[in-house]
């Protein structure tokens, strides 16, 4: 039982992580477009 748990535990976390991750780099990829936006209107 206690491995079910922690292993379900895992997996939970994993997943979460990933999704941290994905909405960091679309973030990311939002920010350097803004950033490539202004750069490019200042020109």
């Amino acid at each position: 039982m206690k491995i079910h748990v922690s292993k379900l535990f895992i997996e939970t976390l994993k997943q979460t992580m990933f999704y941290w991750m994905m909405q960091c780099i679309q973030r990311l990829q939002i920010l350097e477009w803004l950033n490539c936006l202004i750069q490019n209107n200042q020109v």
